[in-house]
């Protein structure tokens, strides 16, 4: 019945003046550019990682022309079946020199391969054998295509562009066939600029990584075969001129010679850059493998050989959205040391709280930072400004409705998280991942979120090595107290057990100085305990220090007390010894991660005033005589 519908429609539409089908087009792209936003925004993330100093005005009038040259394929591809002879010779002509392909095809001594892009009339090339004026039965010309899952539209598809002699060839079970017919110095045609999935050749594109065809190379290799591009020079609505060029790059070659022909094609050349097909996903990369670059058929060394670079160019872009508490992010770096190993191509951008940028700025892993809006009304404003950005994945470290509204709303084609129970929906991210029971309930953080972005092709090892190197202030004994009252008030110390620590410390280290630190809301704990002790042992930083700074006087310590906080995990990130009170959390699912030295206490009660400070000293005295 599809095929009948399809044969009525073509017929009906190719009576219609050229002036009404041009129109009607017309109509047709403003509604794909106006509604199909998905596959709008695959066409503006490739005009824009291709064309990177291209304004957005340029980029959006590209866009559009391509919107109508969409539809002008679709209506092509109906009423080809009825041009007659004489209009196809009005509409299609060659240009340049045929003569060595002509002869080429008649005399059948050097097989010939045709490399085909994707553009606006390629179906017309069908057309080619009778505007060469080949003599009947003295040529053959076989076109590997991909089928079609209909039987209607497969019928429909031969019996249009096998008219003229062109035999049509399945991806699926003509692959035998085309080798023989390139041994036996026939012709056969490759479309080459399509996505090639798991079983193609991973090579560089536009500066991108790209799966190419391998069609090419295998059909070249151990024969001499003269190779040829192929492609269609748009004269106007429904015309255009056909025209070739040899390429050089015979076996192995032979796929970089048409990826820089493309290129050459895509920068160089505007009528070919408007014409191309944009709204294929042409760099696309499998769900289960988007995070990993690790294939067998890999040509990536090569590829950067060809270009000249020492390394892959990061155009592929990731977004983290990072958790709002210091705790976790410091927690998630070890992922993303294993992405930017996994992916040496991403470029890495990670969205946090302004307090948190500048400290994540300076880690060589990440390339840019994000500052998330301030919160109130413009704050979804700001976000939606992201959308320009264009990122390909979207990752999120947080389980919370506003994370996944803001992810939908920056756009990311693939949007992945972390469900924490079955019971969850997380319905605007693409993709969510639920771990098993036993990963949800006792597997620690950083390694719950390792496991579900193994699941999208992560498979680097986790680097737990400190982010920077400690430095304590040489002959001297600096213990540093980290409060952090910003966490649940029921994971704190009591202020006379970190006073009563203090006063032991000062007993057992004559010489010993002791450094406070914590937020705002610390302040009062602080200075009490400073009141109550001789101040001269004491540098209090409670409300004082930013990010960075809290990072630079941590390292100058020789080792710290904590409660689980963000503090702790910053100074076990940084290689610093530390001493973390346990209470109501489980270290073995928060606590510090890094290896370094740490010791964890925890209460049997799981309140933190059953935690004595004399269990503190001896502990703290272990962690320095390790140290």
């Amino acid at each position: 019945m599809l095929r009948y519908i399809l044969i009525a429609l073509g017929f009906l539409l190719s009576l219609l003046p050229v002036p009404i089908l041009r129109e009607i087009c017309r109509i047709c792209g403003i509604i794909f550019y106006c509604f199909f936003r998905k596959r709008r925004r695959v066409i503006f993330s490739n005009l824009s990682h291709v064309f990177p100093t291209f304004t957005t005005a340029k980029i959006h009038r590209i866009a559009r022309i391509h919107s109508f040259r969409l539809a002008e394929l679709g209506i092509f591809s109906l009423i080809s079946p009825f041009f007659s002879r004489a209009r196809m010779a009005r509409h299609f002509n060659l240009h340049g020199d045929w003569t060595t392909f002509r002869d080429g095809l008649v005399n059948g001594k050097v097989p010939q391969l045709l490399l085909i892009p994707h553009q606006t009339l390629t179906e017309a090339l069908v057309f080619l054998p009778h505007l060469l004026n080949l003599p009947k039965d003295a040529w053959s010309i076989k076109v590997i295509y991909r089928p079609f899952s209909s039987k209607s539209m497969e019928k429909f598809i031969h019996k249009s562009r096998e008219r003229f002699g062109v035999r049509l060839l399945s991806r699926k079970n003509g692959l035998v066939e085309a080798a023989h017919a390139v041994k036996n110095g026939e012709c056969v045609g490759v479309l080459f600029d399509q996505d090639a999935g798991q079983s193609g050749l991973w090579m560089i594109l536009c500066g991108r990584v790209a799966s190419t065809t391998p069609l090419p190379e295998v059909l070249c290799k151990g024969v001499q075969v003269n190779v040829l591009a192929v492609y269609t020079r748009r004269r106007g609505f429904l015309r255009a001129s056909f025209e070739n060029e040899v390429l050089d790059g015979g076996g192995s070659g032979v796929s970089h010679s048409m990826n820089a022909w493309l290129e050459n094609m895509l920068q160089n050349d505007s009528l070919f850059r408007s014409d191309w097909l944009w709204s294929h996903r042409r760099w696309k990369r499998s769900e289960r493998e988007v995070l990993n670059l690790r294939v067998a058929k890999s040509q990536l060394v090569e590829s950067c050989r060809c270009h000249g670079w020492v390394e892959l160019p990061k155009n592929f872009r990731i977004f983290i959205r990072m958790a709002n508490w210091l705790g976790d992010i410091v927690m998630a770096i070890p992922i993303i040391r294993a992405i930017r190993r996994s992916r040496p191509d991403a470029h890495i951008t990670v969205l946090c709280r302004q307090i948190y940028a500048k400290w994540l700025q300076s880690l060589p892993w990440i390339d840019s930072v994000r500052v998330l809006p301030e919160k109130g009304f413009g704050y979804f404003r700001g976000i939606v400004r992201l959308r320009k950005q264009l990122p390909d994945l979207h990752i999120l470290f947080t389980n919370s409705p506003r994370g996944d509204l803001e992810a939908w709303l920056i756009g990311a084609p693939m949007r992945i998280g972390l469900l924490r129970s079955p019971l969850g929906k997380r319905l605007l991210l693409t993709h969510r991942t639920l771990l098993g029971h036993g990963e949800r309930k006792t597997a620690h953080q950083t390694h719950r979120w390792y496991q579900f972005l193994r699941k999208f092709g992560l498979d680097e090892g986790l680097d737990l090595s400190p982010i920077g190197t400690h430095a304590p202030v040489e002959n001297e004994l600096v213990i540093g107290f980290s409060f952090g009252k910003n966490n649940n008030s029921a994971k704190c110390w009591p202020t006379a057990h970190w006073e009563q620590l203090a006063h032991l410390i000062c007993e057992r280290h004559s010489h010993a100085r002791i450094v406070l630190f914590g937020t705002e809301k610390d302040m009062d704990e602080a200075d009490e305990i400073c009141n109550r002790l001789e101040k001269s042992r004491f540098l209090n930083f409670t409300g004082k220090t930013s990010l960075g700074t809290f990072a630079r006087l941590l390292k100058k310590c020789s080792a710290l007390v904590s409660i689980d906080s963000g503090g702790m995990h910053l100074a076990n990130g940084l290689g610093i010894p530390v001493v973390a009170l346990f209470g109501p959390t489980d270290y073995r699912l928060s606590g510090p991660i890094y290896d370094a030295k740490t010791i964890c206490i925890t209460s049997p009660s799981r309140e933190m005033s059953s935690i004595r400070p004399s269990s503190v000293l001896e502990k703290l005295g272990q962690i320095l005589e390790k140290n």
